[in-house]
């Protein structure tokens, strides 16, 4: 004998959605109010709260000062393991976080979390002093330190003091040793990447003539003018500028040009002139 099939209307499916979608929401928030109230553990210094004693333990690792936990590239010190998970992401060089706006990559999510912020012009963090403002709460606090002159972080190899934790950490990189930062286009590594970006430049103004490098633009188009050769029609002789080549023409003409300020005796070339002016140091 079949048995009866009890047909459901598409109202009663409706019905039965929303029913099902209320005890759900029913259940959250239920968790959310268990999850407030079973933060029990407070930090007694900052007064954060946390669910769990080990969270709030791993928490006080950072009002300790203690950084038990190193990087074994670059030998930067930190507070938590996790942290310093993070931090090795930087040097496999992996970036799987991309900006929509500008394409530039990131190692870590919240690294372009951060990033974001510059796109939308947002500085919602303002100093009370200057009138200064931040997108980040953390480039303020960096930022109110310069108001009291303190510089509260020294290092304990040279004695050397510093404004900020992060710039003493990148200047103990530098007793470390360690170069984990190396350059791709030559075979010169280094203790922090700042550094390494800095000399990256050297790469990039480079002599197509000589293959000298430098690292400003300006620097390169001043050296190019020593491969431009100006020569003299009546001793064939070259010069790097059109400068030197006026007053070693002048030579040819008879003319002196260069005057002694104290006994007013002229000379055709400049190095004759300061040879004289010696003589004058010894009356």
């Amino acid at each position: 004998m079949k048995k009866a099939v009890q047909k459901i209307s598409p109202c009663m499916d409706l019905k039965k959605c929303c029913l099902v979608v209320k005890e759900i929401s029913e259940i959250m928030s239920k968790r959310k109010l268990k999850s407030s109230q079973d933060r029990s553990y407070s930090c007694d210094i900052c007064n954060k709260k946390f669910s769990q004693s080990s969270h709030l333990m791993k928490h006080k690792l950072i009002h300790s000062g203690e950084k038990p936990y190193t990087c074994d590239n670059c030998g930067q010190d930190f507070s938590r393991s996790d942290i310093l998970s993070k931090h090795k992401l930087i040097h496999t060089g992996y970036k799987p976080y991309k900006c929509d706006v500008c394409l530039k990559q990131f190692a870590r999510s919240d690294t372009l979390s951060k990033h974001r912020v510059v796109h939308t012009g947002e500085r919602a963090f303002c100093c009370d002093l200057c009138g200064k403002k931040y997108s980040q709460a953390f480039n303020l606090s960096k930022h109110m330190l310069s108001h009291n002159g303190q510089k509260p972080y020294m290092c304990d190899v040279c004695g050397r003091k510093f404004l900020r934790s992060d710039v003493l950490l990148k200047h103990k990189l530098i007793h470390s040793g360690v170069r984990a930062y190396k350059c791709d286009l030559c075979d010169n590594s280094f203790s922090r990447a700042d550094c390494l970006a800095k000399h990256k430049l050297v790469h990039s103004h480079v002599c197509d003539i000589c293959g000298k490098q430098f690292v400003k633009s300006k620097s390169l188009t001043s050296h190019k003018l020593t491969h431009t050769k100006y020569t003299c029609d009546l001793c064939n002789r070259h010069f790097s500028n059109f400068k030197d080549l006026k007053v070693h023409m002048s030579i040819h003409r008879g003319e002196k040009l260069f005057t002694c300020d104290i006994c007013n005796k002229q000379f055709a070339k400049s190095e004759s002139l300061s040879k004289h002016k010696f003589i004058h140091t010894l009356d």
